[in-house]
């Protein structure tokens, strides 16, 4: 079998933990070398909680499963999401002699802390050539293994589909929704918290089918179901056209993917609406992680009337609570968020940025090019407390000011690594230490901001009053001299900042082959493909022809000629 592993919470090497935007465009003027290849790969990545996994079924593993016999199961290499192994497994021709002709496909836990009692997930699995799809909010221990309902996809289907796909592709999502521990009985150790505004706002979701997916589901069979985009991070639809429960009924489901941080149970005033067939059907029901969907009813809709319509919508109107309450919830979020985080005060930036500048001068010493002097500068800044000469940032220094220590100080272990121009920091470590750096910086702008305004004011009142024009020349040196310390702030933020780590790691000949992939054919989803068919090095596929790609179920002429074109430069 063949795989390939998009993660979002990790790295498929292990070696990089997630950075924020901004301190990425700090880390890549560091050294751009170093962090070009990683800030791409970090772009890719999402959140710790959530996953992405592709299975991809080439020619050869295709064939024996759509001859596969009753209860002949296959299983996928494992693979890693949110740093747990998971693996999938598909039943082709059914699992159990009721589900003759379903294609069953199931996503197991292979791994999980052993502090860990279980973990809720949103799982969504979709087959992009036949447009199943199929959410739900589990439970999963280690080893639980669930999968979607009967029918969802049936062996015929792919089948009839044999003659023109190559390959058939199954993609997992997950959500870790909530994590309990073995202690305390259950003791809740992470949860994902839903914006509580965009949850529980009232709403309205609208699913527009296009026109090739309107095409496939009119051609549904009894059980056959799709899934919508996830909305708000807390919505989306489960769709059966043909019915799950009673054959030729149109079934539209409502799915809770995620709750607010502040509540493990919803009431929800609901309603579908087609106005294509002019039929709606509005509940009020519970929501939460163990009654996470619900149905619009029997005999609202047919098949038949279904299959009339050239365009379909469906809309669905949520209503979870007064606007007010809503308003009132999230302002208590933010105030106790804002409470739970240290605070900075302005004297304490002007204390720190003077002591800062004081470093910068030794740090530098006879490196730094000679300041120009400036007569016209006011030598007394009082005000601001800050002259930043326009050089590259020097490391950070080592003991802040106490005012600002607890909350501004540098991690022992990068200030270390630094001095010692180690070639490997700890990228969560920089991380926190850039966006420490950065939010001083953007204090220390918008305190620079807000007294260039008010001495603008100042000038205005003495300039009215026609008091001595001195006073308003000093003002506007000093306004001078504000500028000029904005811009050199300004500036930090897009220079190359002076630290001596050139990060020269060897790639392995595997990590090798993924960079080819990404970087320079442009085409990273046949990576797990490649490894799987033996061309695990940049010399090996040196030699690959047309049909070594046509072996491996690669025959889009336009990629067939991109790898063997990049392959003869190798």
């Amino acid at each position: 079998s063949n795989s390939r592993m998009k993660p979002k919470g990790s790295s498929s090497q292990g070696s990089s933990q997630l950075l924020s935007p901004r301190a990425q465009q700090l880390l890549h003027h560091i050294n751009p070398k170093k962090y070009s290849s990683f800030e791409s790969t970090a772009r890719k990545l999402d959140s710790m909680d959530t996953g992405e996994h592709q299975w991809m079924i080439d020619a050869k593993l295709l064939k024996p499963m759509i001859t596969a016999k009753n209860q002949e199961k296959f299983i996928s290499p494992k693979f890693k999401m949110s740093h747990l192994i998971w693996q999938i497994e598909a039943y082709p021709n059914g699992n159990t002699p009721s589900t003759i002709g379903s294609f069953n496909l199931y996503l197991r836990l292979i791994t999980m802390p052993i502090a860990w009692k279980s973990i809720t997930i949103c799982r969504t699995f979709t087959c992009e050539e036949t447009k199943s799809g199929y959410t739900a909010v589990s439970r999963y221990e280690k080893g639980t293994s669930l999968g979607w309902p009967d029918f969802n996809l049936s062996l015929q289907d792919i089948k009839n589909r044999v003659h023109w796909i190559k390959a058939l592709k199954f993609t997992i999502n997950i959500k870790i929704l909530q994590i309990k521990l073995n202690k305390n009985d259950g003791l809740i150790f992470y949860e994902h918290k839903v914006d509580p505004y965009k949850a529980l706002k009232k709403q309205t979701l609208s699913w527009k089918i296009d026109e090739g997916l309107l095409h496939e589901m009119k051609q549904s069979y009894y059980k056959k179901g799709y899934v919508s985009p996830v909305y708000n991070n807390m919505w989306c639809l489960r769709v059966y056209p043909n019915g799950k429960t009673i054959k030729g009924d149109f079934l539209i489901q409502l799915q809770l993917c995620g709750l607010p941080g502040q509540t493990n149970k919803i009431k929800v005033n609901w309603k579908i609406s087609c106005h294509a067939v002019s039929v709606s059907a509005g509940w009020t029901t519970n929501f939460d992680y163990s009654q996470s969907c619900w149905g619009w009813g029997n005999n609202q809709l047919t098949f038949e009337q279904f299959k009339k319509c050239n365009k379909f919508t469906i809309s669905v109107e949520i209503q979870v609570d007064d606007k007010e309450n809503i308003i009132a919830m999230c302002e208590w979020e933010k105030y106790i968020t804002k409470k739970s985080k240290p605070t900075l005060k302005i004297s304490d930036i002007k204390q720190y940025a003077q002591w800062s500048m004081s470093q910068n001068q030794q740090y530098l010493g006879s490196h730094s090019p000679e300041m120009k002097d400036n007569k016209d500068e006011p030598k007394d800044d009082h005000m601001i407390g800050i002259t930043r000469p326009s050089v590259s940032v020097p490391p950070p220094p080592s003991q802040p000011p106490k005012s600002v220590a607890s909350s501004q100080s540098v991690p022992p272990s990068i200030l270390n690594q630094l001095n010692d121009n180690e070639d490997v920091m700890q990228n969560e470590e920089i991380n926190e230490w850039v966006e420490k750096r950065l939010k001083i910086q953007d204090d220390v702008l918008e305190e620079l901001t807000k007294e260039i305004d008010q001495m603008k004011g100042d000038i205005q009142r003495i300039s009215s009053s026609n008091n001595n024009n001195q006073n308003v020349d000093d003002l506007k040196r000093q306004i001078a001299s504000v500028q000029r310390q904005l811009t050199e702030i300004r500036k930090m933020s897009g220079a190359k900042l002076n630290i001596n780590d050139d990060f020269k790691e060897e790639l392995d000949d595997k990590q090798k082959v993924q960079k080819w992939l990404e970087e320079k054919v442009k085409l990273s989803q046949y990576f797990e493909l490649f490894i799987q068919q033996g061309f695990d090095d940049l010399d090996s596929i040196k030699d690959i022809t047309k049909e070594d790609l046509n072996e491996m179920g690669i025959d889009k002429v336009g990629h067939q000629r991109k790898i063997l074109k990049n392959a003869e430069q190798i």
